[in-house]
């Protein structure tokens, strides 16, 4: 079985939490899940109340189905709902065709698409889907429609659905409807003799009859009369007595609401247990897990000790203590503690019952505060040392389950949390911007946008998120980045200065505009200036101002001077594997840009060996699907074709063209860059009616998507004319002249590129007169 829980935002593949004890009771149900699951093509929904046992059943049929892929999401609420699909979607699809689908209200037929042609046999669990109209996506529409999110599995796909709604008439014929039964009492006091690890006495008996059979309460107490360190102390008559105790905590029962008559006493009786050990820093502890959001919770970044001082929660605590107080909170039940086989952080989490989490909610303390100062702090990139560094690949499990967390947060906050919330928010966009997902970061910037709207427009906050939000719009392709980093950067020196860190992110911003626009002497200008003064601010040793190098470097190149920009690369390149590390990012980046430098040279056989190697490190740093390691496979096709071997070239070149298109997008830079590579080798290669029809449709993109004066449409559009002229040197001609008057009208008669069409002008004309003699 491959486990997969998609928490509400795009993420990578995660092991769905493993069951600790047998499952006892509803042996029936149990079976016919398990014959439903090997048959297919069927919905089954579990019906019962809360704390009845619903998910538990569904996760062990998970934990059986070891054929197929399991994706476990929270159906609790439409806005985690649509996160969880727009994961799975991005996940058997891109980033950038969910992005797109989702923009046009297309969501919920991709994803039926997709899984109707997913190979593997599947299985998808909606967990907790409380309000139908959640599964249906309309409001007033019952999921039975089939027109939603919930529909009818092809016949290698399993649905399940838990849920306290169990009328039929709901979820429509194609749904097997399944009442969770009562537990049978030997049933309950089996659940509590697993938990306590104690053998059955007649008092469990009584405490199962006075827990009303419930499982999850039944789980609580039995990890309550667990001996442990927490609840070693039994000597005297109450303590020594633990199931008497419990009995007389809970009473004799009533008319109170399950949550006031058995949850609340049950969780109070453990804070008590906790505290004699703990004080009342675990009720703290367990309020602030409460305040996230129903999904997993990175506690190592989000529940650092530092952090949790910092906020105000503690006045004092070590790592050694918070592990006890998060084991104490995971042997009573009142959390999932998850640890990870992986390096990351984002391996190591804790998640909540929604009974719990409820059960919590209704009494003090309220530290949702608290949670959002922690998500700020934790996403802080000026922290030092970071606690999530954005540019470091361990640490994207963790990114990736943040927003989820940051909508929760906000969607109840008051004025004085939104603050917190707006620079985490612009954290995570930096997150977006580092791991190459810029299609995937719209519903953070439409959070961002909501937190942001009560402050003013010189708020530091609103300043940083629009920094972001420029630097994933260049990625793009966006013309007007430049000029909205210079009216950015303006109010930013009225606010804090030109040093800031943020100002110096929009100065760069500004730098890199330059460079895409083809003005690189421009671009070199900016950066050196902006090298300064980042040494000074920040030191030669900070990543930023080794960023900054980097691009000096890139831009030296780019302006012709090769031999310097390998030079300075190889210099960078030793800086950044002394200070960032040999797997970094920004170092594999580095290594890369020296191999584009040597190809430059004209050395392509070294520049195929060294992007060889390189697309190695990338594929197991960042994964298939970065831009930087599609990037590699791209400057492994060119050097391949410039070694002499065109035709290989060609076909790797169309291969990173489909799967460019597939993760980042039709309309992605990069995309169009390998359609151009394509084009290009089709002339090469004397396919000169197919490279032209290739440019002519390219040319029409670039211009819908880059602008006309975008450097990359000026050089399809050369490239277009040089193949003309090989048919028709008049026409020809006049396309030369049309480039060049839009050229100098957009970029100004002494721009490098504008330069490059004058000779290329002067080069056609020169083959018309010779042809003319």
């Amino acid at each position: 079985m491959d486990a997969v829980l998609m928490p509400a935002a795009p993420v990578l593949p995660l092991a769905a939490r493993r069951l600790e004890h047998p499952v006892r009771g509803n042996e029936s149900l149990r079976a016919h899940l398990w014959g439903a699951a090997q048959a297919g093509g069927r919905i089954e929904v579990i019906a019962a109340p809360g704390g009845r046992g619903k998910t538990t059943l569904a996760l062990e049929l998970a934990a059986r189905a070891r054929d197929r892929t399991v994706w476990h999401m929270h159906a609790g609420d439409a806005d985690s709902l649509d996160g969880h699909m727009r994961a799975l979607a991005t996940l058997l699809s891109s980033a950038e065709r969910a992005r797109q689908t989702w923009e046009i209200g297309g969501g919920k037929d991709l994803v039926w698409d997709l899984l109707s042609r997913h190979e593997k046999p599947w299985l998808l669990i909606l967990d907790n889907a409380d309000d139908p109209e959640v599964l249906s996506g309309v409001a007033g529409e019952a999921p039975a429609l089939g027109t939603g999110w919930y529909r009818r599995p092809p016949g290698h796909g399993v649905v399940v659905v838990t849920s306290r709604i169990g009328d039929k008439r709901v979820w429509g014929s194609s749904a097997t409807v399944h009442d969770v039964a009562d537990l049978s009492v030997e049933d309950a006091v089996t659940v509590l003799t697993d938990r306590a690890e104690r053998d059955a006495t007649p008092g469990l008996r009584v405490l199962a009859e006075r827990l009303a059979l419930l499982p999850l309460a039944l789980d609580l107490a039995g990890s309550q009369l667990r001996r442990d360190p927490d609840a070693s102390s039994w000597d005297g008559p109450a303590e020594g007595d633990p199931v008497g105790e419990l009995l007389a905590v809970l009473g004799e029962g009533g008319d109170e609401d399950v949550i006031t008559r058995i949850y609340t006493p049950l969780i109070e009786r453990s804070l008590r247990i906790l505290a004699r050990h703990h004080g009342t820093a675990v009720t703290d502890l367990l309020h602030l897990v409460a305040a996230f959001a129903d999904a997993p919770v990175p506690y190592t970044a989000l529940l650092r000790p530092q952090l949790l001082v910092e906020a105000g929660l503690f006045a004092e605590l070590t790592g050694k203590r918070l592990d006890a107080l998060l084991g104490g909170l995971h042997r009573h039940g009142l959390i999932t503690r998850v640890i990870g086989e992986g390096r990351g952080v984002g391996d190591q989490l804790v998640s909540m019952h929604p009974l719990v989490r409820e059960t919590c909610r209704t009494h003090p303390p309220d530290h949702r505060a608290t949670a959002a100062a922690c998500l700020r702090m934790a996403t802080d990139q000026y922290r030092s040392p970071r606690v999530l560094d954005a540019s470091a690949s361990h640490t994207w499990g963790a990114w990736r389950l943040l927003p989820a967390h940051l909508a929760v947060l906000g969607a109840s906050a008051g004025e004085d949390v939104r603050e917190s919330l707006a620079f985490a928010a612009g954290n995570i966009l930096q997150y977006y911007y580092e791991a190459g997902q810029y299609g995937t970061s719209s519903e953070v910037l439409d959070l961002a946008d909501t937190f942001t709207a009560g402050l003013p427009a010189d708020h530091p906050a609103t300043l940083a998120v629009e920094n972001r939000r420029i630097r994933v719009d260049r990625k793009y392709g966006d013309q007007n980045t430049r000029k909205r980093a210079l009216d950015l950067l303006a109010r930013q020196e009225l606010v804090y200065g030109g040093d800031h860190p943020e100002a110096l992110i929009c100065r760069n911003e500004i730098a890199s505009a330059a460079e895409d626009s083809g003005s690189y002497l421009d671009a070199l200008r900016l950066y050196r200036r902006l090298l300064a003064d980042c040494e000074r601010v920040h030191g030669p040793d900070h990543p930023d101002t080794l960023a900054i190098r980097n691009n000096i470097a890139t831009s030296t190149a780019k302006s012709g001077q090769f031999a310097e920009a390998l030079r300075l690369h190889r210099t960078i390149l030793t800086d950044r594997e002394r200070v960032l590390g040999p797997d970094h990012p920004d170092t594999l980046s580095t290594r890369s840009n020296i191999a584009a430098s040597i190809s430059d040279l004209k050395d392509h056989a070294e520049a195929l060996r060294l992007h060889t190697t390189i697309y190695a490190d990338r594929l197991r740093v960042l994964g298939p699907d970065h831009p930087e390691t599609l990037s590699t496979r791209n400057n492994i096709a060119t050097c391949t074709s410039l070694n002499g071997d065109p035709v290989t070239g060609l076909a790797r070149h169309r291969e990173v063209f489909a799967d460019r298109s597939r993760a980042l997008g039709p309309d992605h830079p990069d995309t169009m860059g390998s359609r151009y590579n394509i084009a290009t080798l089709f002339g090469e290669l004397g396919r000169h009616d197919e490279a032209l029809a290739l440019f002519e449709e390219l040319i029409a993109d670039q211009t819908r998507v880059l602008g006309p004066m975008h450097t990359d449409t000026l050089d399809s559009r050369g490239n277009h004319v040089a193949l003309t002229s090989l048919r028709n040197p008049v026409r020809a001609r006049v396309l030369i002249m049309a480039l060049l008057r839009d050229a100098r009208r957009g970029l100004g008669p002494k721009h490098p590129t504008v330069r490059e069409i004058e000779k290329f002008r002067s080069a056609i004309s020169s083959v018309r007169r010779r042809r003319k003699r």
